[in-house]
């Protein structure tokens, strides 16, 4: 949604969401132990959650809206030297 990367090509905007969400955090030892190894982050944002799962060893796919939240996500997947495989799109037309 053209809004949402206005709100995040600002430093307020992306501060808001950098920290994943503690739902999503207490969610880890449940997917560990049920043996998930694959997240879809449908509306990845700036790549918080993606990022957390990312780090734990799972194989992340990702959907956005926003060019500005894939770059930002990429970046700094790139910093913590974990994989995500992300792409531009609506989540009611996954592919």
């Amino acid at each position: 949604m053209k809004a949402w990367d206005e709100i995040w090509k600002t430093k307020e905007g992306k501060t808001l969401w950098l920290e994943p969400d503690p739902f999503v955090f207490s969610l880890l030892p449940k997917f560990k132990r049920e043996g998930v190894n694959r997240i879809l982050d449908i509306g990845f944002e700036v790549g918080r959650h993606a990022i957390l799962f990312a780090k734990e060893g799972f194989d992340v796919y990702g959907i956005d809206t926003s060019p500005t939240g894939l770059k930002y996500a990429t970046k700094w997947a790139e910093k913590e030297k974990v994989t995500l495989k992300l792409r531009i799109g609506e989540m009611s037309r996954l592919p």
